[in-house]
C-alpha cells in the first residue's frame, strides 16, 4: 500500500514498480487507514486453523494437544481475500489530513512493514522514528536512487512480514510430525525449489506430509516428503493389501508414492499404480528425507483457485480507474 497526498508522485511511483507486486493507491491517509485497519491479517487468523483435542484421561492443559486443520487452510487457495492483506506500507511523512507518523500509529496490525517516504527538512525525524523502531526503513523522496531499489526493498520487507506471520503455525508444529518445517537443510532446500519453480504460495499438507505449491498462474504442484519410518510404514501397508510385487519392488529402489486418490496409501481398487509413484532426491537433514515434486494438478483441490496474477491484474486495472 502507498500513501502520498500527492497524486502525480503516486502514479509516476507506481510505475517504477516490479510488474509482480499487487498494490493499493492511497492520496488520503484516512481512506487508506480504514480500509487497512478493516482487512484481517494471517496473525489474527491463524486461531481459526486451530483446535484443542484434550486427552480424556487429564484433562490438564499439559496433556492438551494442538489440532491443525488443514482442510480449513486448503479453502483459502479459493478466497481472494488471502492477497488483501497488507504487508508493508509506504506513506509520506508530510500530509495534510494527517502525517505519516501519526497514520502508523494507528494501525491495528503491529506486524505490517512501515516504511516512511520522507523530504530533507524532515529527514532526523525519520531518523529518530526508525532509531525508536517506529518505522523499518524511510526514503528520500529526493533519492531517486533509493526509489529504483523499492521493489527488492518491498520483497524484502514482503518476506520479513509472512515469515514472522508463520511463525505461530511453526511454533504450534514443534512437537509434531512435520519436523522437516524446523530443518535448516530443509528450508534451503525448499526454497531453492520454490525460486526455480516460480512458487508464490504454498500450504502444509499431509497424507502423506509435505507442501501444496502454487505458481503465480494458479498451477499446483505437490511436494510429497517421507522419513525412513514413513516409508517403512508404506510399505508395511502395501503389503498387506496385497499389492504388486512389481509396485514394491519400485518402492524399494527408492521411489516415493502419491496415492492421492486413496487418501495417501495403497489400495488395491487404484490401477496404473505407476502413476503414483515418483522418483525421489533424499536430503541428511536432522534425519534423512525423501522428497519429489510431483507437477501438475492436484486433485485433492478441486474448486477454482484464485490465482495470484488473476488478483493482480484486477487491482491493476481498479488502480487505474481510481481517482487519487
Amino acid at each position: 500500500m502507498f500513501v502520498d497526498d500527492n497524486a502525480a508522485f503516486l502514479m509516476n511511483l507506481s510505475l517504477q514498480l516490479d510488474g509482480n507486486i499487487a498494490y493499493k493507491l492511497f492520496s488520503s491517509p484516512i481512506n487508506a487507514l480504514i480500509e487497512v485497519n478493516a482487512t484481517g491479517h494471517s496473525a489474527s487468523q491463524a486461531n481459526e486453523f486451530f483446535s484443542r483435542h484434550t486427552d480424556s484421561d487429564d484433562l490438564s492443559f499439559s496433556r492438551q494437544l494442538i489440532d491443525l486443520n488443514l482442510d480449513e487452510i486448503h479453502r483459502l487457495v479459493h478466497d481472494e481475500r488471502r492477497f488483501a492483506e497488507v504487508s508493508v506500507i509506504v506513506v509520506d511523512y508530510a500530509m495534510p489530513e494527517m502525517n505519516g507518523l501519526d497514520f502508523l500509529k494507528n494501525l491495528k496490525n503491529p506486524n505490517i512493514k512501515r516504511v516512511l517516504l520522507t523530504g530533507i527538512a524532515d529527514e532526523k525525524i525519520a531518523v529518530k522514528a526508525f532509531n525508536e523502531g517506529l518505522i523499518d526503513r524511510f526514503i528520500m523522496k529526493n533519492d531517486k536512487s533509493a526509489l529504483t531499489s523499492l521493489n527488492a526493498l518491498i520483497i524484502e520487507l514482503q518476506n520479513q512480514y509472512f515469515e514472522k506471520a508463520g511463525k505461530i503455525l511453526r511454533d504450534a508444529l514443534a512437537i509434531g510430525a512435520q519436523r522437516f518445517l524446523h530443518d535448516p537443510a530443509f528450508a534451503k532446500i525448499f526454497n531453492s525449489l520454490c525460486w526455480e519453480n516460480h512458487i508464490v504460495e504454498y500450504y502444509l499438507c499431509n497424507n502423506p506430509d509435505g507442501m501444496l505449491l502454487l505458481d503465480a498462474q494458479g498451477i499446483m504442484s505437490r511436494l510429497v516428503v517421507y522419513t525412513d519410518t514413513d516409508l517403512q510404514a508404506q510399505m508395511e501397508i502395501a503389503h498387506e493389501q496385497n499389492a504388486p510385487p512389481a509396485m514394491l519392488e519400485e518402492l524399494k529402489r527408492g521411489k516415493v508414492p502419491y496415492f492421492w486418490k486413496t487418501r495417501g496409501h495403497y489400495h488395491p481398487d487404484l490401477t496404473n499404480w505407476d502413476h503414483y509413484l515418483h522418483v525421489a532426491s533424499t536430503l541428511q537433514g536432522n534425519q534423512a528425507y525423501h522428497y519429489a515434486l510431483v507437477k501438475g494438478s492436484d486433485l485433492s483441490v478441486r474448486d477454482a483457485i484464485v490465482t495470484y496474477y488473476g488478483y493482480r491484474d484486477r487491482r491493476d486495472q481498479h488502480n487505474s480507474k481510481v481517482k487519487l
